[in-house]
């Protein structure tokens, strides 16, 4: 028995160029999120959706950056922010609205108890005013009421 001789395609050369990527790359890249792109109102993040990658501030990284903005000691700040968090916890665990500017306006949605504690779901509502930060990073008269 003979064999058919098969004809060999020629392979096409890789040109890494932004008209021909590397089809690799291009899915690699299509796979990570974007880091300043951010969801229409009502969608899911990407980043939301791995709870792997999900970015979290941790209490030491947020004493740290309110060290910073504030031009105090971190020894002086933790436990006036330790304090806060409490009172805060408290607060939505009781069920209240807080408002707090330049934080915003929240609102306990749903309560539910398990064998671990309690899940409290909140509604944070944030105004455009209030996004933009004191250049201090200290709280304004006006934030007081």
């Amino acid at each position: 028995m003979t064999r058919k001789p098969v004809a060999i395609k020629a392979r096409k050369s890789a040109v890494k160029s932004p008209a021909n990527p590397n089809p690799k790359t291009v899915q690699k890249a299509a796979r990570q999120p974007a880091a300043s792109a951010t969801p229409p109102v009502g969608m899911k993040s990407a980043l939301a959706l791995d709870a792997d990658t999900d970015p979290k501030l941790r209490k030491s990284d947020f004493v740290d950056r309110v060290a910073t903005r504030s031009g105090l000691k971190k020894n002086e700040v933790r436990p006036v922010i330790e304090a806060a968090l409490a009172v805060l916890g408290d607060a939505l665990e009781a069920g209240e609205a807080v408002q707090l500017p330049p934080l915003g306006r929240m609102k306990v949605r749903k309560m539910t108890e398990n064998d671990k504690g309690r899940t409290i779901v909140c509604q944070l509502r944030r105004n455009t005013a209030m996004r933009a930060s004191p250049a201090t990073g200290l709280a304004n008269d006006y934030e007081d009421g």
